[in-house]
């Protein structure tokens, strides 16, 4: 695994205006499960969603902040976190489809 993502907020002026920030740390864990699932539908490329699931070695920081993680970074790919599984010394990640940074934009206005 390369990376995981989280998205936290930041305090950016005294007036209280916050403002997100993906912040970007190195992980190391393990691919428990490798699955890929094919979605036929009537399109001429079909869609298909990855649903692997990863271990990672966690840390305060992780621990503290798991819930605000939107994506992974693995094999040079974002994929969206479908859930996460805390069992501290580590965590159990389920990854979903690819994460596209523009619809994550548009949700946020």
């Amino acid at each position: 695994m390369d990376k995981s993502d989280l998205e936290l907020p930041r305090k950016l002026n005294p007036a209280c205006v916050w403002e997100d920030r993906i912040v970007e740390r190195d992980y190391y864990g393990d691919l428990l499960k490798n699955y890929k699932k094919d979605k036929s539908d009537s399109t001429i490329n079909d869609e298909f969603t990855i649903n692997n699931q990863i271990r990672i070695l966690s840390d305060p920081f992780l621990s503290e902040n798991f819930h605000q993680m939107r994506y992974i970074t693995f094999m040079g790919n974002k994929y969206k976190i479908g859930s996460v599984e805390v069992n501290f010394p580590g965590m159990l990640i389920d990854l979903g489809g690819l994460y596209n940074e523009e619809e994550s934009d548009d949700e946020d206005e």
